[in-house]
């Protein structure tokens, strides 16, 4: 791993909320310089990024969440029986859960704490500096922010793919997972951004 690379779209972000951001960049050219050495969560990877700036291959993604996040488990037989497993949930409730979360397809690799050339921007964000994003929103939009909230695949799929997805401000919970492993603190929440989002509004 490398240094974490500073960047102006970053630098506006932490200037608006004053929380610290992670810039992620898919299918970015690949450094064999900055591979990881071992398996990481997606969650995992936010949390090392904010002092390193590293690649994480697909086949490196360890979590079922996170790989079908990237297009990289396409029948949600396996992830929906280990949710119904670890909730208790029947199938039929999971099942529909699952299906709405975002999905990027053809994803190879996932480059973590990146410069300007980022697709988006993840920050693990105390309630009340995601309220100043959300309020920034507001001032451009002149509405309430229409906001889907899950506590399933938080950081991978509901936060990063449906920023990039998307271009809308998202947010989430958190997952069990992700807290029970002390990735997401017990104060903090995801929020991200995508670059045609922040662009959009450094612009005007």
């Amino acid at each position: 791993m490398s240094p974490h690379i500073r960047s102006q779209y970053q630098a506006r972000l932490e200037q608006w909320t004053g929380s610290s951001w992670i810039g992620i960049r898919l299918n970015g050219e690949v450094d064999s310089t900055r591979l990881v050495s071992h398996p990481l969560r997606i969650c995992e990877a936010v949390r090392l990024a904010k002092t390193n700036h590293f690649i994480l291959p697909a086949q490196m993604v360890d979590c079922l969440g996170g790989l079908r996040s990237i297009g990289h488990l396409d029948v949600d037989t396996e992830l929906a029986e280990h949710v119904m497993q670890s909730t208790g949930w029947p199938l039929s409730v999971v099942r529909p859960i699952l299906q709405k979360a975002s999905r990027c397809a053809g994803i190879r690799t996932l480059e973590f704490g990146c410069g300007d050339e980022a697709d988006c921007w993840v920050s693990y964000a105390r309630p009340a500096e995601a309220m100043r994003l959300v309020r920034l929103s507001q001032r451009y939009e002149a509405d309430e922010i229409a906001v889907q909230v899950s506590t399933f695949m938080a950081t991978c799929a509901n936060v990063m793919c449906r920023a990039v997805l998307t271009h809308r401000l998202c947010l989430s919970l958190g997952c069990p997972v992700s807290r029970e492993k002390g990735f997401i603190q017990p104060d903090e929440m995801v929020i991200g951004v995508s670059h045609q989002w922040l662009d959009t509004r450094i612009s005007n």
